[in-house]
């Protein structure tokens, strides 16, 4: 079990769709670092650049569900949660891809299903064999809330913060 809390940042991806099987991603954050791939092949892990990664294991991940309706799309992605802080920035980055494709296709995934795909995402493309709490907090976080997480079942429960609470969260520089 383990409770994590949302907080205020987040990642947004702009997307739309295109008539091929192309995927071209524009990083706003990342000094408009940009990449393509095909959703008609096999999608490779790059070496460099390692943001993407994260992107084109999404994809992989939701295909590999069984998301099929997934094609080529044009995403813009920026955000505000710190790299490297420990606060989950790759999850954030995920899950909101993940997120747009669900609106973008109409796919029938569920946040636990992006969440899965996220993980994967981490495990097969990123190089990093993390749990799975990062990704349900991306995918289930509610302002003012925990979430209780049950990380055998996957069973999530938002639990209310009283309002006198105050969080704190602090940056040490330490990477995992």
């Amino acid at each position: 079990h383990c409770l994590p809390v949302a907080i205020d940042r987040g990642t947004w991806v702009a997307a739309r769709a295109r008539d091929d099987d192309q995927v071209q991603v524009l990083a706003v954050d990342v000094d408009n670092a940009c990449d393509d791939f095909s959703t008609a092949a096999p999608i490779a892990r790059l070496a460099i650049p390692h943001w993407a990664n994260y992107v084109r294991g999404v994809f992989a991940a939701l295909i590999g569900q069984g998301h099929h309706r997934l094609r080529g799309a044009e995403l813009v992605i920026a955000g505000d949660v710190p790299r490297g802080a420990g606060l989950s920035s790759s999850a954030s980055l995920e899950v909101a891809v993940g997120e747009a494709l669900r609106r973008l296709f109409a796919l029938d995934a569920t946040p636990r299903q992006l969440a899965l795909a996220g993980q994967q995402a981490e495990h097969d493309y990123a190089g990093c064999q993390c749990g799975l709490m990062d990704q349900m907090a991306s995918a289930l976080g509610q302002a003012n809330h925990a979430l209780l997480l049950n990380c055998t079942t996957l069973s999530a429960l938002p639990v209310p913060l009283p309002v006198d609470w105050a969080i704190v969260v602090i940056d040490t520089r330490i990477s995992r």
